[in-house]
């Protein structure tokens, strides 16, 4: 070859580089490998580069007799200078082979395009004698006229339409403009309009409702939860009448607890028969959400169906079902139970939470014929201090001018105690005994809040920050708004803030948040009282 009669000696260094063409060493098809030589009976197409971090890499070189590659050209534009006779016409034919020309005309790009704007394509080509459809046969009798009529060959009035373009224009439906200026059909409803989205959101609930009935018991719980979080109340009125049967008459106890317990969320009054007959429920968290559904409806006629199912139970151990029936008699207000409540406390064996439930209760349905033997209880030392502090709420709820001197002299008691860990435990006591005093109208008090509202303890500051808040004491405002930006517990500047919202109507006052018990005080976080 032309290469080969031009073939010379390199250096030993260029040697070791691997660039001699057709001797030495060179690289090999196989990366890593650069011991091979090349046979005398190989025929050298070239020079090579052992750059193999180049680009544009190039897989030509040498071949044996039996097809190995032996040379390999990692970046030819590294040796242009080297290139001779065969190795460039290989390398322009490998260009040609693989790189397709450009502005090459694709194969028919010669046909003409049709249009159906274009103008009529001339009759005289060969395209004129393909037989036309029958669509196109139809639509040319009744858009075009005959050659042979006489009228074709006067020319068309562009101003007045044909009656071909008069039919065509009174089949398409009328448009009407939009006040927005835009022009839209009449019969079709815009993608945003009003009647779209409630379209789309009505099948959205009932696809919602077809998965509470027919899906997994888990999804349908879910199912629930999502109603439950819906903010339109007309939303939820369309789900009121299948949440009733599923409380009802649902195989799966969890659907039944979830059901009554969002219909005793939204304070569903057309529930109440619901509720009643979920307290024949075998499972007791679903008779715990149908008494709280009572009391959150104020059903005051189901108190003597209460009574009779707390008659049945057993006070020996703290059950959240029997704490929950006497919680619903004193939210209902009503007095039936009182007289058996007042023998069940006095059994030994009664247990300790449901004896301060009980005390509770009296407090709560202002039961003024236990105001004596709630004061025995407040002033007896052997009592725990819990149990006495829900004796001196309860006082407070029945506001009889008779205990202003019983809680004063508790106050009197706590402050003289020495030990400083005696009047810590005792504060529970001291918060509701001051907490009674203000709700018998005892202003010389005051002080004694505020100061717990100043105490080291927070949960001390806790407590009187949500006592202030519940009685609405606008005395206070102003260190209120203090604690709401700068105290250093962030429970107690909660509070504080959540008693501003109360005081300007912000938030109502819920719960009973004036009973504490001994955890609540020990932590720095509120929680919810028994």
């Amino acid at each position: 070859s032309h290469l080969s009669k031009k073939k010379t000696v390199r250096s030993k260094k260029e040697a070791k580089r691997g660039i001699v063409a057709g001797a030495g060493p060179i690289a090999s098809a196989n990366q890593g490998r650069s011991d091979r030589h090349v046979p005398p009976d190989c025929a050298p197409m070239g020079c090579v580069s052992t750059d193999r971090g180049g680009l544009g890499s190039l897989a030509l070189g040498s071949l044996a007799p039996d097809g190995r590659a032996l040379i390999r050209f990692d970046n030819p534009f590294l040796c242009w200078q080297r290139w001779r006779g065969t190795g460039l016409f290989l390398f322009l034919a490998s260009l040609a082979l693989f790189i397709a020309p450009v502005g090459a005309e694709k194969p028919g790009s010669d046909l003409p395009t049709y249009s159906p704007s274009a103008e009529p394509r001339s009759t005289d080509g060969p395209l004129a004698e393909a037989p036309a459809t029958n669509t196109q046969q139809n639509s040319d009798k009744g858009n075009k006229p005959s050659p042979s009529s006489p009228k074709a060959e006067k020319p068309s009035n562009p101003d007045k339409p044909s009656s071909a373009e008069k039919s065509t224009e009174s089949n398409k439906p009328a448009e009407t403009a939009s006040p927005d200026g835009s022009n839209k059909t009449n019969g079709e409803k815009p993608a945003g309009s009003d009647e779209a989205i409630t379209e789309k959101r009505q099948e959205e609930l009932e696809l919602l409702k077809q998965k509470m009935l027919y899906a997994p018991s888990t999804e349908r719980r879910q199912a629930i939860h999502h109603v439950e979080r819906l903010e339109k109340e007309s939303e939820r009125k369309f789900f009121l009448d299948i949440l009733r049967k599923l409380a009802l008459e649902d195989m799966d106890p969890l659907v039944r607890e979830a059901s009554v317990r969002l219909l005793a969320d939204i304070k569903d009054e057309g529930s109440a028969d619901t509720f009643l007959k979920a307290l024949d429920d075998d499972m007791r968290p679903v008779m715990r959400e149908a008494l709280r559904g009572i009391g959150r409806i104020d059903l005051k006629s189901a108190d003597a169906r209460i009574f009779e199912l707390l008659k049945k139970e057993e006070f020996k151990e703290n059950d959240n079902v029997t704490v929950g029936m006497i919680r619903t008699l004193s939210d209902l207000e009503s007095k039936i139970a009182s007289d058996f409540l007042a023998e069940i406390y006095k059994k030994d064996d009664t247990n300790l939470e449901i004896q301060r439930a009980i005390l509770l209760y009296y407090g709560n349905a202002e039961v003024d014929a236990k105001k004596a033997w709630l004061t025995e209880i407040l002033t007896d030392k052997n009592e725990d201090i819990v149990s006495r502090s829900y004796a001196a709420n309860a006082l407070g709820k029945i506001k009889s001018k008779d205990s202003i001197e019983p809680l004063k002299d508790v106050l009197k008691e706590i402050r003289d105690l020495r030990s400083s860990r005696e009047r810590a435990r005792h504060n529970p006591l001291k918060q509701q005994a001051i907490l009674a005093l203000i709700r018998l109208d005892d202003k010389s008090i005051l002080p004694e809040l505020k100061a717990a509202a100043l105490d080291d303890d927070a949960s001390v500051r806790l407590r009187a920050v949500k006592q202030i808040g519940q009685l609405k004491i606008t005395e206070f405002r102003d260190m209120l708004e203090y604690k709401a930006k700068h105290e250093p517990s962030r429970s107690v500047k909660k509070a504080a803030q959540e008693a501003l919202d109360i005081m300007d109507g912000k938030k109502e006052a819920d719960g009973d948040e004036d009973t504490a018990t001994v955890e609540e005080e020990k932590s720095d976080t509120p929680s919810e009282s028994p």
